[in-house]
């Protein structure tokens, strides 16, 4: 008799140690179950966020884009014309010199000075 009373006993704390062991897993699993719908509540909240940004980004654009083809569409003024005319004389009288100093370049690197 006196072994079974012990086997009553050990199983008593083994049932024990099991329900002190569920507990802290059910409080464990509340807590993950808490900060999960926390995230996902804070995940839609900035996922709407981005689709608003992203949908003002889209009309900016598309406004930009509207912008631009009117802006094309209209005849270049005086101004910008004479602006064009005079940067192309500009780049016809430098090309000649860029090219010959890209020439001098690419002699220097290919004939650098402990080779001469």
């Amino acid at each position: 008799m006196d072994r079974w009373l012990q086997k009553e006993i050990e199983l008593n704390q083994k049932h024990e140690e099991i329900l002190v062991r569920r507990e802290a897993l059910l409080k464990q699993t509340e807590l993950r179950l808490g900060d999960t719908q926390e995230l996902s509540a804070s995940v839609a909240h900035h996922w709407g966020q981005a689709k608003q940004r992203n949908q003002e980004l889209i009309q900016e654009i598309v406004q930009c884009q509207t912008e631009a083809r009117i802006q094309s569409a209209r005849p270049s003024s005086f101004q910008l014309t004479a602006l064009k005319e005079r940067y192309w004389e500009m780049v016809e009288k430098e090309t000649p010199k860029w090219k010959e100093e890209v020439k001098k370049a690419k002699r220097d690197k290919s004939n650098p000075p402990s080779a001469r």
